[in-house]
């Protein structure tokens, strides 16, 4: 069809909906003005346009007034001898059309008889299409002779149905032609049966294959329309087996993947499954269900359009109970899916199912559907920013909804207070017996609610927001079935205030409260007896028939009432862990959790090497003890000590406080300070010696502890430091030195191996963190640790010799963690019982810890940057709850809250945690910090909020946090983008070219590009010792999308098509390609 008939194809499609739904006074007026417009068109000989008015006035004839339809027979006659077999054929079907609408009236039959006659005496070769469609003529019209006539010449020489079929299937014959030969062959098959010609249906099952292939392979939408309105024209001439196997054919047709072929089966394919008995059609819906859920997106889109228009051709009686709930069920489940295009599918398939049946007399389909589906959809219905399709489809879903509604007469009436099963519980995540117990519930409650807890606070849980959304698309496709919309949960385990806020929350609705066996026997909800809750009517689920010791014994202790009842047989195995643990091996996921969960659960890698239980902070590995020594005390003395107490100090430093004034030469020994650009000034550390002997050989130890009394010269406000160096150790010294940033002098150039000296005016913090960033198998495997010890060596020499003498302080945020830990159990360990205290972490990184025998809080709170890579403020992350939410569950677990921060640059966060805390009604009693600068000090101060700090160091000139420097392992999320479904990326920008410009650490120029081309390069030698040893642990390699088993968050930085990385690629290889165009930029 070529691109001007595409377009003429439309128009009477247009016309006769306009005129279908146009109020009488606007069909007149627009009746009129098409009219005109075709009488002048009269005359015109091309084939097209005397086609597509033929066919409007044919299709459209039934919206003409009938005073009008006299005069249609000029249309006719202008093209019914056209040269173009196509346009003839459409004005002799616009003529059967009008004698077959003028039968029992003499008048209009006589003025078409004469035109039928004259066709009749035609000269020439007749095609089976028109010798037909004269034959047809010739009956509408009682002339008897020209039927006969056509009959005689169809059947002479040839053999007219098998002509048919063959010319059917070229693509060189007309749509038009196909047309009129599908009624001919339905026009056959219904002769032979009248005939008893066709006792087995077989010519009639030919025939029916005839149109399921044209429905399936002609190019031309009017064709494939036609071919299975005839279709189904047939349906009542088929035996049960034959309509069967015409359905397959629809069916398995619809997994051919190719749009333009299956796009028009489903609408008849729903015709020709409501025509099956009942056996057959239920293994049909099976099969369209199993793969609804399981099919790829065209698939799911088609069989989604079948479900629609089921619910139409199917008769009201065979809709009642299951059905009408499977076929809702699945147009529900449609919306929850991650697949964009399939979600869209289902808005569009209620709006247009809506549409058609408010049209419908009302046979109580409509009523029957508002009442099962309008509450659910309300609750599925999700707005996504920027996409424009699903947003105007779920307006005109929402309006069809309303209209349909307002439609019904007497009008709808929803249950005002229907009975309500609560299931709590972790759900970590959802599994195909969590779906079965909420099916049992339903079958004693009219609408089941699941609430995610947070308060198994011993748990490793995935993000409540997470849960939520696994949950609630394993949910979708069950009408009656909720998840609690309480913010924060209702915690059970507070025996009287959560049963009431529970009761409070249902109203006067009848409230079951449904648990596991498990929960009965070792929840804290029912520790006592005489709690509230055992008033409450219970659904108890036992496992196995059997459940854990001691359930039993409370079975008899609920007062207002309790059922049990088994697990199904078919999920008595299925559960969280094994879920967990199938993930873990990459087995089968099919039989624990619905379809859509478990290919999500695969696409955004969750529960990769997540731990079900969080694990308490272990202690420091050393510790740094100082001590005053000397005559008058004024020397300080500092030793790193293991934590083996019969092992000696792994290294030492003895330092004194100093005046840079009273210091003109070296002490010891002649020589001025070796300073050339400037002067000391202020106080600073003299030292005096750094052993004991043999230590430095340790170069680890002694930079440990030089890095630790470099924070406390900081925190002390001391302006340098000057560390003398001999012969014997120098040289380990100067290279422990040297990565703090000391300028150290050439050996020989000052007598006695000369003198160190440290700037502290304005240090750089090195902050080193990826191994908070990783998942616990990775970060000690052997590669990676020599990748991070080397790339870290090579960032601090940069800066080093980028400005000699200026202090780098290195902080490892793993031992400022425990060291924060350490100091939180020291204040913890005093605190009575009584006071019920709740540790909070601030950061992801404690998702996995717990912190004393003392319920501990992960807060997700991040900084954030705009997608233009400025400030984004500070906020959680994309996909957890907001920060009040996260404070009102800590409420839940404690009345007093202690805070931990390793390391904090700003005071934004703490400050917003603790107006949150105050909000929720949890007083902040301390904030415990490892490592800040003197404005959060300040801050926090005048704030009144107490504190502790390792170090405050006055001030920095930037700080270097290694992660947010490394591509794909971390980054600073970006305000508003949602993780990808690839592998769960967080889109991402890292603090170097070509992501982002490095300012925030003084470097501009070439500078920024050298820092930036040196952390890429550390980056990706970091991502090959994880892909080595992910290979190695694994046996396959590591792709982006894999990105989840090595890294706690992965992320994405942007790529040139935006942030959409390859899934099989490496994500070394693509910080190569970073790297190479970070140097065209600046060779």
């Amino acid at each position: 069809m070529a691109a001007t008939e595409r377009v003429l194809y439309a128009v009477p499609i247009v016309l006769r909906r306009l005129l279908r739904r146009a109020e009488p006074d606007l069909r007149r007026q627009a009746w009129e003005r098409v009219k005109a417009n075709f009488e002048g068109r009269l005359r015109d000989g091309r084939p097209l346009v005397g086609l597509y008015v033929c066919e409007s006035l044919e299709i459209c004839l039934e919206h003409v007034p009938v005073e009008d339809r006299p005069g249609l027979v000029a249309f006719a006659a202008a093209w019914c001898e056209h040269p173009v077999a196509a346009t003839r054929l459409m004005a002799w079907r616009l003529l059967l059309a009008l004698a077959r609408g003028a039968a029992g009236q003499p008048e209009a039959l006589a003025g078409l008889a004469g035109r039928v006659e004259a066709l009749g005496h035609r000269g020439g070769d007749f095609l089976v299409a028109e010798l037909f469609l004269l034959e047809e003529m010739g009956e509408a019209c009682a002339l008897p002779h020209v039927a006969e006539l056509s009959r005689r010449l169809r059947l002479e020489g040839r053999d007219p149905v098998r002509e048919v079929l063959l010319r059917n299937l070229k693509s060189r014959v007309d749509w038009v032609e196909k047309k009129v030969n599908c009624d001919f062959l339905v026009f056959s098959a219904v002769a032979r049966r009248a005939e008893e010609r066709d006792p087995g249906s077989y010519f009639a099952n030919e025939v029916a294959s005839h149109f399921a292939n044209l429905l399936k392979v002609s190019r031309v939408e009017g064709t494939r329309f036609h071919a299975g309105r005839s279709l189904l024209a047939l349906l009542p001439l088929l035996t049960v087996p034959q309509r069967n196997d015409v359905m397959v054919e629809l069916l398995r047709s619809l997994e051919l993947d190719v749009e333009a072929v299956t796009r028009y089966i489903p609408r008849f394919l729903a015709s020709v499954l409501a025509s099956l008995p009942e056996q057959e059609f239920l293994e049909a819906l099976d099969d369209i269900e199993g793969n609804v859920r399981r099919g790829n997106e065209p698939l799911q889109r088609l069989l989604l359009q079948t479900a629609g228009w089921l619910l139409t051709a199917l008769d009201a009686a065979t809709l009642q109970g299951g059905v009408l709930r499977r076929l809702t069920g699945m147009l529900l489940g449609s919306l929850a899916e991650s697949r964009s295009s399939t979600a869209v599918e289902g808005f569009a398939q209620i709006a247009m199912m809506l549409e058609r049946l408010s049209e419908r007399p009302d046979d109580g389909r409509l009523r029957a559907f508002l009442l099962l589906a309008s509450k659910k959809l309300l609750t599925l219905t999700t707005h996504r920013g920027g996409d424009r399709v699903r947003f105007f489809l779920v307006g005109s879903a929402l309006n069809r909804l309303d209209r349909a509604i307002a439609s019904l007469h007497p009008a709808l009436r929803f249950p005002e207070r229907p009975a309500v099963a609560f299931i709590p519980g972790t759900f970590d995540p959802f599994t195909s017996a969590h779906r079965a117990v909420v099916a049992r519930a339903l079958e004693h409650a009219a609408e089941a609610v699941v609430q995610m807890d947070d308060y198994s606070w011993r748990k490793h849980a995935l993000p409540r927001q997470l849960r939520e959304d696994l949950a609630w698309m394993a949910l979708a496709d069950m009408p009656d079935a909720y998840l609690a919309p309480f913010r924060p949960p209702v915690n059970l385990a507070r025996r009287v205030s959560g049963v009431r806020q529970l009761r409070r929350a249902f109203g006067r609705r009848e409230l079951l409260i449904v648990v596991g066996s498990d929960v009965l026997s070792g929840a804290s909800a029912y520790a006592k007896p005489e709690g509230e809750i055992w008033e409450i009517p219970h659904l108890v689920v036992v496992r196995d028939g059997a459940g854990p010791e001691g359930w039993r014994d409370r079975i008899g202790g609920f007062r207002g009432g309790v059922t049990v009842v088994p697990v199904p047989d078919q999920v008595r195995a299925v559960s969280s862990t094994a879920l967990r643990a199938a993930l873990d091996r990459r087995g089968d996921l099919d039989a624990l959790c619905h379809p859509l969960v478990a290919r999500t659960l695969l696409e955004r890698r969750l529960y990769v090497n997540y731990p079900a239980y969080k694990e308490q902070v272990p202690l420091p590995d050393d510790r740094v003890e100082c001590r005053a020594a000397g005559r008058h005390h004024d020397v300080t003395v500092c030793e790193l000590k293991s934590p083996d107490a019969e092992q000696g100090p792994a290294a030492s430093i003895r330092w004194r406080t100093g005046a840079a004034a009273s210091l003109p030469t070296v002490p010891g020994g002649g020589g001025p300070l070796p300073v050339s650009d400037g002067r000391l000034v202020g106080d600073g550390a003299l030292v005096e010696t750094v052993g004991p002997p043999g230590a430095g050989g340790d170069g680890g130890s002694l930079q440990r502890l030089l890095s630790d009394v470099l924070g406390r010269w900081l925190d002390a406000g001391l302006l340098f430091a000057l560390v003398p160096l001999d012969g014997r150790d120098g040289g380990a010294l100067a290279d422990a030195l040297r990565p703090l940033g000391a300028a150290v002098p050439q050996r020989g150039a000052q007598p006695g191996g000369g003198l160190a000296v440290l700037r502290l005016e304005h240090p750089l913090v090195l902050l080193w963190d990826i191994e908070n960033v990783l998942q616990p198998p990775y970060t000690g495997a052997p590669a990676v640790r020599r990748a991070l010890a080397s790339g870290r060596a090579a960032l601090a020499g940069f800066f080093a010799a980028l400005a000699p003498g200026d202090a780098l302080l290195h902080l490892h945020e793993e031992q400022l963690k425990r060291q924060v830990v350490q100091w939180a159990q020291g204040v913890l360990g005093d605190q009575p019982a009584r006071r019920r205290w709740v540790t909070l972490g601030l950061g992801r990184q404690f998702s996995r810890d717990i912190v004393g025998e003392y319920p501990t809080v992960a807060i997700d709170l991040e900084r954030l940057l705009t997608w233009r890579g400025s400030e984004g403020g500070t906020a959680p992350r994309v996909g957890s709850p907001s920060l009040g939410l996260q404070l009102a569950v800590a409420r839940e677990l404690g009345r007093n809250a202690i805070v931990l921060a390793p390391f904090l640059d700003s005071a934004e966060a703490v400050l917003q945690v603790n107006d949150a805390a105050q909000a929720a009604g949890l007083p902040v009693r301390e904030v415990l910090i490892g490592v800040t600068n003197a404005s959060v000090r300040t801050t926090l101060d005048l704030r009144g909020i107490p504190h502790r700090c390792g170090a405050v160091v006055p001030g920095w000139r930037g700080v270097l946090r290694e992660s947010a420097t490394a591509p794909y392992v971390g980054g600073w999320s970006i305000v508003g983008r949602d993780p990808l479904e690839t592998g769960s990326l967080l889109p991402s920008l890292n603090d170097c070219l070509p992501y982002r410009h490095p300012r925030h650490l003084g470097l501009s120029g070439s500078d920024a590009f050298d820092f930036s081309r040196l952390a890429l390069a550390h980056a990706h030698a970091v991502l090959l010792a994880l892909e080595e040893t992910f290979r190695e642990r694994e046996g396959r390699l590591l792709a982006v999308q894999d990105l989840g088993a090595v890294v706690r968050t992965p992320r994405c930085p942007p790529m040139p098509q935006g942030f959409l990385p390859p899934r099989d690629r490496f994500p070394s290889d693509l910080v190569a390609e970073d790297i190479e165009a970070l140097a065209r930029l600046h060779p």
